[in-house]
């Protein structure tokens, strides 16, 4: 609003945004008149050239009366865009952002079941756009134990276990149980479990053993290794 006039009764301004004449009290100017120029108390109410939404500032004729630096508060409109210049529309989602905000990928939580498993219990949660990402398509982490080919159990993501009945033996190399099997010796196999594959010398520790000579072996020994020869 530019002021003119001095030392009047009333104090004659013209408003450029709501294009009218005002007429203030000299006492009331400073109440009247914010520190754009423009009324107090009004909101400036033009439409903003980005987008179809009107300015929500206090009158501002003084402070970028185009609206070239206004960034627009109001929620987005835009219904499955990426703000991109194509303007693909990719879903039927609203945008989450703020107007002035570039909408990027949407965000929309799209829940489901992953149909590989066979199984209904199965769910994911991934966000809208990596659903359309065949990079960022779900994997199952659903735990499941099944049987495997040495005896023991095995817990691992679903994605892991094989789809053509093949269980028991294409995860065997993931087994990190003790194997457990009895050697020759009479001991049991302490080392991880190695299915398939043949024992490794034992390495029991033997103590207080005694010689068919009679005589004692030394305090301890590995018996793959044997007492040695009586001295």
């Amino acid at each position: 609003c530019a002021a003119a006039g001095a030392l009047a009764h009333t104090f004659p301004a013209y408003c450029a945004t709501h294009q009218a004449n005002l007429d203030f009290a000299l006492s009331t100017v400073t109440e009247a008149l914010n520190e754009n120029m423009g009324c107090r108390g009004r909101i400036c109410d033009e439409m903003l050239p980005k987008c179809n939404h009107r300015c929500k500032l206090e009158c501002h004729p003084a402070a970028d009366r185009a609206h070239t630096t206004s960034r627009c508060e109001e929620p987005c409109e835009r219904i499955g865009a990426s703000c991109e210049p194509t303007g693909t529309r990719h879903c039927d989602h609203a945008c989450s952002k703020r107007c002035y905000e570039p909408c990027g990928p949407c965000q929309v939580n799209i829940h489901g079941v992953i149909p590989a498993c066979g199984d209904e219990s199965h769910a994911y949660t991934v966000q809208c756009w990596q659903s359309r990402d065949d990079s960022k398509k779900p994997r199952c982490e659903q735990p499941i134990t099944r049987d495997l080919a040495c005896g023991h159990t095995l817990t691992a993501p679903c994605h892991k276990w094989p789809r053509d009945g093949t269980d028991a033996t294409a995860l065997q190399h993931l087994c990190r149980e003790e194997c457990g099997s009895q050697l020759n010796c009479g001991h049991t196999c302490k080392i991880r479990c190695h299915f398939g594959k043949p024992h490794r010398p034992c390495t029991a520790m033997v103590v207080n053993q005694t010689r068919p000579c009679g005589h004692e072996v030394a305090p301890k020994y590995r018996c793959a290794e044997g007492p040695g020869a009586c001295p």
